[in-house]
């Protein structure tokens, strides 16, 4: 009976160890929680406009796609990708889109960005903390940032 005892401890400790280690292996929880993942970021919440994020290596990019008035947020947390924002590294925005929110990219890894003739406002601390960004470029009316050390 002890020894019984002793095999069924043994297997439910073995079971348990591999659950932990398959549940840390997932690794990436952000990948099914974001990959995919479609925002409605309109000033109206009409989805007219939409940030998309697409999973890229280990990096997400994001594109800002529709027409209009995109909203700001009053705070980082709110911003629906902030969870991911140390991991974006790209970002398309569409010719139609107003502005660029609050906080919308503070504390990402965009090493280039382009931003459209649309574009009229940039909110605050958009782009706080991206650190790999050195150059904004004026030049058509439109913003180009580079990488730092880049051409």
């Amino acid at each position: 009976m002890e020894n019984k005892l002793r095999k069924l401890i043994c297997a439910f400790s073995v079971m348990m160890f591999s659950l932990a280690i398959s549940s840390c292996q997932g690794g990436n929880s952000e990948q099914p929680k974001y990959d995919g993942r479609v925002f409605d970021i309109s000033a109206s919440q009409d989805e007219s406009i939409t940030a998309s994020l697409k999973k890229v290596g280990n990096n997400y990019e994001i594109v800002i796609s529709g027409k209009g008035e995109a909203i700001s947020y009053e705070k980082k947390e709110h911003v629906p990708w902030n969870a991911i924002s140390k991991k974006i590294s790209k970002v398309t925005i569409d010719d139609g889109i107003a502005n660029i929110g609050n906080y919308y990219f503070y504390s990402t890894t965009l090493t280039e960005f382009f931003i459209p003739e649309s574009v009229k406002n940039i909110g605050k601390y958009a782009f706080v903390g991206c650190d790999n960004l050195e150059d904004v470029d004026f030049n058509t009316n439109s913003f180009v940032f580079t990488r730092k050390g880049g051409n």
